[in-house]
């Protein structure tokens, strides 16, 4: 990097040339006196600052530093501090720099820890763990907590990188690291926690191998190398770890590929209980990784209030959790960088992942690691890299993980599979053939020497083993998991596989997911016996959903329906209701259910989950299991969730549960709840107050003006709103005393907007024009809807000059078409605000090629009456320059075109259509013919279908049913299917013939 990064200045940024500690080796110096110099130096810093009665913050103000170098100063195992850095600290805390100076020179002999481990190289030998010292009254650490500089990379899952070939090796585990902006992203997000401030959970996300563990790695070797580390395998561990009072301000909890936390009968639990932690204590800190696709969006996605995701995705979208996304590629600027650093270090490795990735979109990390080579190599198929029986064990894998098996997969399972998708003239004859096969795809080499794997790094699966002695189950590499999953999404998956699914599934969520996944797919049959064997399990969504499946016509006697109420888990109030839900059309099937007394075995913890419960029995008219349950949840539901309780609050004054409703207030849920939680403070002040409990209300709102988290503009609205309109009047003020307005984040344009107008109408005028100025010198042009929201704030409370400044920073967002609707909204605030020619050039220059953005845009400029700039985008043609190859896009264009009028822009965008569109594709290609139908472009249509169908089973006479059956073995079950399709589909593919509960003989 050289002069490009100033080493001394930024210690977020301090991390180039980071290679990993080899395990068990310790960061010992030869010269102690240097050393002990830097110890000297940062102790001192450190002991002037407490004396004075600093923050971190408040001296870096003081010293006109950041606070990141003030940080790194006073941290004597981070970067030697400049002169520059050291008298000015000097000067802000009235020390004589002279001695600090001299501290200074003599630690900068010895080179900081992050180059010693540089020349440590790669590790080696069995390694040591030792065990963190506890302080007095502090509990042990767990049992694989290993103080961060003693763990090796790769016993954190960190990659390592590919050989370029040929290469005699030699280099250490890591390359030389370049930091990017999510690095220092990551290291602000972590500081304050490490500093005893407020709690963290870091999640970063991205694709495979975009470096998101490396940086996690480099972080906390840089930040925090000497706390111990805990590292939990499964959920039930996360949740051991913290029953146990094990996650503490003194460790770091690792949280590395998050998926297996978040996922299973234990996720809610685990998630809910460090979403608890992470508000009642301060210093917590821990860190995590997600693929972005699937599993962040898919676990922060909001769904029902049944949704099996909730407590995991309140988790990450709580204010407590800092989401860094990790790009997938560098920028030119970063390749630059990237080519210095590789030349400074002299690591080939570093300069051949960017010759490939210059290539490859700017995908230099992912070539790094050797993941393209890998999917290269699978995609030649077999007689390459991977023998016939190797690829065929290898597609087993990465298609059952994608069909929904979560957990690592036995050898038999894989074995199985492969077995039937061999030619006869494929199959070897040795009994050992699987096991031998799978080693060599997890340890690269097979028994005569020859390689399996890439460059002698890379691996194809990776295997599990869950104890000593177990046999190893294994999981495909993450780059083939990631990239195979999208491009085979469209395959059913051979009947072997479906079949050895159902043989070899152990894990509960991994059965319910596999079933989930085949009764998208139309496979009704197979489907009902994985529910079948996840109910065996204890599963406990999986009763209601063989309920749902079960058809009348399937069940005609209700076998099925009275076999599920018999062994139904009971323990989960949300199961428990949904199952007698289910049930409501079979009376015998509810009548077993309920005489299996539900009341009694389902777990009172979770309040919302016993509200629904306690619903679903009263109407039912089960006054007695009613009063049971609400008697057990008043004794022992979990008073810390201020939503939940409030809910319970309501359910048990309307089922006339007198007795219960006193319990549970004398628990006095008010000093309990968690007052960081505003929405749930709000609903619970509320309840509280119907429930004429005013002092209790008085008090939590008290505790919520105390502790709410004045940088979430969002929640300081919400408890402002609920307090200015009950009160009480000293608590609205102890939270407008704490100055909102100055310590809110200006990320969130749209929730600064919010909290300007809640302090306009508070009355705190002269605050609102505070922070409106702030924001418009703050705001980020990625978000044109906040801009809207903002523009629109400043308009009504503040003067021109700030308004002037905010347009003055985002001239880039009139060409961003990433946020359509926000950008129609900020072009119709622009044209209030009297800059009608930035809105013009907004409309003429916003980009055309995604046809999804273009409809976007050019339906809610027509909707809000902007016909300016509807007409100014309608002359730029964009039926004719945007991309017609993606199906679901193309449709929403073609679908608005229509809605404006525009029938001959949407007759172009047809012909587009018919003449570009791949013929291979697969996802919505149905949706697409019916609106092609509908618009009266049969033609069209037809040319569509026949393509389909032609390109992918000539023999097929029936198009459209062609396409859709497409549609179905991507997992994507349209509508008409049921019809179609009553029994479903066989695991070839092909109609089922007629079948019924009794006659699976389960």
């Amino acid at each position: 990097m050289g002069d490009q990064l100033d080493k001394d200045e930024q210690r977020c940024t301090d991390m180039a040339g980071t290679v990993g500690v080899g395990v068990g080796q310790a960061n010992t110096c030869e010269q102690p006196t240097p050393e002990d110099a830097h110890a000297q130096l940062g102790d001192r810093l450190d002991t002037a600052r407490l004396n004075a009665g600093l923050g971190k913050s408040q001296l870096a103000a003081r010293a006109a530093l950041s606070r990141t170098t003030v940080t790194a100063a006073l941290n004597n195992t981070g970067a030697i501090p400049s002169k520059e850095t050291v008298t000015a600290l000097a000067r802000a805390l009235g020390l004589d720099n002279r001695p600090l100076l001299a501290l200074r020179e003599s630690a900068a002999e010895v080179k900081p820890a992050f180059d010693r481990r540089a020349e440590q190289g790669p590790a080696s030998g069995p390694g040591v763990t030792p065990t963190a010292h506890p302080r007095p009254g502090h509990a042990p650490v767990a049992d694989n907590a290993a103080p961060v500089d003693h763990l090796a990379p790769a016993q954190l899952q960190v990659h390592a990188a590919v050989l370029p070939a040929p290469d005699p090796g030699g280099y250490p585990f890591l390359t030389p690291y370049l930091p990017r902006p999510h690095d220092v992203r990551l290291c602000e997000s972590l500081e304050p926690a490490l500093d005893g401030e407020t709690s963290v959970l870091v999640m970063l996300t991205g694709g495979s191998s975009t470096g998101k563990t490396r940086a996690l790695y480099e972080a906390l070797h840089t930040l925090a190398p000497h706390r111990p580390l805990l590292r939990p395998a499964t959920a039930n561990d996360l949740l051991r770890l913290l029953a146990d009072g094990q996650v503490d301000d003194q460790v770091v909890l690792w949280l590395n590929e998050a998926q297996r936390f978040f996922y299973g009968t234990s996720a809610a639990e685990a998630a809910a209980a460090l979403h608890h932690l992470l508000h009642q204590r301060t210093g917590i800190v821990a860190v995590g990784t997600l693929w972005t696709s699937p599993y962040w969006e898919e676990l922060s996605r909001f769904g029902t209030s049944a949704d099996p995701h909730a407590q995991v995705r309140e988790l990450l979208t709580d204010p407590a959790t800092a989401h860094i996304p990790v790009p997938g590629h560098l920028s030119p600027h970063e390749q630059d960088q990237w080519e210095e650093l590789a030349t400074a270090r002299g690591d080939r490795r570093m300069r051949g992942a960017l010759h490939a990735g210059t290539a490859d979109r700017g995908r230099v990390v992912q070539h790094l690691s050797g993941g393209p080579a890998l999917l290269a190599a699978y995609d030649q198929g077999p007689g390459h890299t991977f023998t016939a029986v190797e690829h065929a064990l290898l597609t087993a894998a990465i298609d059952a993980r994608r069909l929904g098996h979560r957990a690592p997969l036995p050898a038999a399972l894989l074995a199985q599979a492969a077995d039937a998708e061999l030619d006869p003239r494929e199959r070897p004859t040795d009994p050992d053939w699987a096991q031998k096969a799978l080693a060599a795809l997890s340890t690269g080499r097979r028994s005569d020497g020859a390689r399996t794997d890439i460059r002698h790094t890379l691996t194809a699966l990776h295997p599990h083993v869950p104890r000593a002695g177990a046999e190893a189950g294994y999981e495909p590499a993450d780059y083939l998991d990631q990239h195979l999953r999208h491009r085979r999404a469209d395959q059913l998956g051979s009947p072997a596989l479906w079949q050895a699914l159902l043989d070899h599934t152990q894990d509960p969520e991994s059965l319910y997911s596999l079933a989930e996944s085949a009764k998208a797919r139309g496979l009704f049959q197979h489907a009902a016996r994985l529910y079948h064997r996840a109910i065996l399990t204890h599963h406990t969504r999986a009763p209601g959903h063989l309920i749902r499946l079960l058809s009348s016509e399937l069940d005609p006697h209700r076998h099925g329906a009275h076999w599920i109420a018999a062994h139904a888990d009971l323990t989960h109030p949300t199961g428990v209701a949904q199952l007698l839900v289910e049930l409501h059309q079979t009376e015998q099937g509810l009548e077993t259910a309920l005489a299996r007394d539900p009341a009694t075995h389902a777990d009172p913890a979770d309040p919302s989950a016993i509200v629904f419960l306690l619903k679903v029995l009263r109407h039912r008219g089960q006054a007695k299991a009613v009063e049971t349950l609400a008697t057990r949840a008043a004794t022992h539901t979990n008073l810390a969730n201020p939503t939940g309780i409030a809910r319970l609050l309501v359910e048990l004054r309307r089922a006339g549960q007198k007795q219960a409703l006193k319990t549970l207030l004398e628990r006095d849920p008010a000093t309990h709840s968690d007052p960081s939680d505003p929405e749930g403070v709000t609903r619970l002040l509320q309840a509280l107050r119907e429930a004429g409990q005013e002092k209790a209300a008085a008090t939590l709102a008290m505790r919520a003006a105390v502790h709410i988290n004045l940088a979430d503009s969002d929640s300081i609205v919400d408890l402002l709103q609920v307090l200015r309109q009950w009160g009480p009047k000293q608590a609205l003020e102890t939270v407008l005393e704490r100055d909102p307005a100055t310590h809110t984040d200006l990320t969130s344009p749209n929730g600064v907007a919010h909290l300007i107008q809640e302090l306009k109408e508070t009355g705190y005028k002269q605050a609102a024009m505070a922070l409106a100025t702030r924001a418009a010198a703050y705001v980020s042009s990625t978000n044109p809807n906040g801009i809207y929201q903002l523009l629109r704030k400043l308009r009504e409370v503040a003067t021109e000059e700030p308004r002037k400044i905010m347009l003055e920073h985002t001239p880039e967002i009139y060409t961003n078409p990433a946020y359509p609707n926000g950008l129609a909204h900020l072009l119709r605030v622009l044209d209030e605000v009297g800059q009608g020619q930035a809105a013009i050039t907004l409309a003429t220059q916003a980009g055309l090629t995604d046809p999804n953005s273009v409809a976007s845009l050019l339906w809610v400029l027509h909707q809000a009456g902007q016909e300016q700039a509807l007409k100014a985008m309608l002359e730029r043609d964009p039926a004719t320059h945007t991309n017609p190859t993606n199906m679901a896009s193309v449709t929403h264009l073609l679908q608005v075109l229509r809605k404006i009028g525009q029938e001959k822009a949407a007759a172009t965008l047809v012909t587009r259509i018919t003449t570009h569109t791949d013929p291979a594709s697969r996802a919505d290609d149905a949706y697409l013919l019916h609106v092609l139908l509908d618009a009266g472009h049969e033609q069209a249509a037809a040319t569509l279908a026949t393509r389909a169908a032609n390109h992918t089973d000539p023999a097929n006479d029936i198009p459209v049913l062609h396409v859709l059956r497409r549609t179905m073995d991507a997992g994507r079950l349209w509508d008409p299917f049921p019809l179609l399709l009553p029994h479903g589909r066989e695991l070839d593919g092909t109609p089922a013939q007629p079948w019924t509960w009794d006659e699976l003989n389960l």
